[in-house]
């Protein structure tokens, strides 16, 4: 009976010692740039990106965490990313508050000191609908520090779950080029509209210049 008490015990202690040395996962906000693709330029699409992003170690690499905000002049999340350093973005969050869009995502690398490169789509239905390459830059004094490890140890586990959608890529730009097609066809289509309007308006005036006969 006393040994069972003491393995209960134990077990309960054990569990308590566990939750209370518990630390939460601390990410470092760190400061990027968001580049026109092959350049230093500062991208037209900078603004979107909110600053910081959000770096933590996660077992063996960085999980990076960045949002894009929009706001509803531009339509629901006309922003999407369709690669992040050579595969689709993980924990993919979409949320909306009143006139704001937000489209969280993240990615994982073992070196952020190099150019991290994307792929987004971008659609503001009935304006605009293209694909670009941006490049990100990620200030080095601000990252926390990855454990070095031999290629012999064992690789730290994992305190952050990571979800990777299916990489339907090739389904999102087929997608755009769609949505593209069908805007430059509303850009056109009007295009001829005002212009029959126009010469329809110069025949008539035309006509009415006529002297009589």
């Amino acid at each position: 009976m006393i040994k069972k008490f003491m393995i209960t015990f134990g077990l309960a202690f054990a569990l308590i010692c566990g939750f209370t040395n518990a630390h939460p996962v601390q990410a470092a906000a760190v400061s990027y740039q968001t580049l026109t693709y092959g350049t230093t330029k500062t991208s037209l699409a900078a603004k979107y990106y909110v600053q910081p992003a959000q770096v933590v170690v996660n077992g063996d690499d960085y999980l990076v965490t960045t949002t894009i905000h929009t706001t509803a002049s531009l339509g629901a999340w006309p922003v999407t990313v369709l690669s992040i350093n050579g595969v689709g973005p993980a924990n993919v969050v979409k949320t909306h508050d009143n006139n704001d869009y937000d489209y969280q995502y993240a990615f994982e690398t073992k070196d952020l000191s190099q150019t991290i490169n994307s792929d987004i789509a971008i659609n503001v239905v009935g304006v605009y609908a293209a694909q670009h390459t941006l490049s990100f830059k990620f200030d080095q004094k601000q990252l926390p520090s990855l454990q070095k490890k031999s290629p012999t140890q064992t690789p730290a586990k994992k305190k952050i779950p990571v979800t990777r959608a299916p990489n339907d890529q090739a389904k999102q730009v087929a997608n755009l080029n769609a949505a593209n097609q069908a805007t430059q066809t509303k850009v056109l289509i009007g295009g001829g509209l005002s212009m029959v309007i126009v010469a329809i308006g110069a025949g008539l005036w035309v006509r009415r210049k006529q002297p009589k006969s």
